[in-house]
């Protein structure tokens, strides 16, 4: 959980020895920010190499001819 507090996504409030954690940023916020850090670390920051990628998987519709796209 302090992981977490470091990174700025959770906060706490202490009750004696206890702690109660809640959030500091939304849900969206954080997907959001995953994503970046994704495209960012993998594709080199790139969206279009993200969808390239995924265009380019076996299964793509193109590598089994036009009766297959639809």
């Amino acid at each position: 959980m302090r992981s977490f507090e470091e990174k700025g996504f959770l906060s706490h409030e202490s009750f004696g020895s206890t702690y109660r954690y809640h959030c500091v940023i939304s849900e969206e916020a954080y997907r959001n920010g995953t994503l970046r850090n994704v495209v960012k670390r993998y594709f080199g920051n790139s969206y279009l190499s993200v969808v390239s990628s995924t265009d380019q998987g076996a299964g793509s519709h193109r590598d089994r001819g036009p009766e297959a796209a639809g």
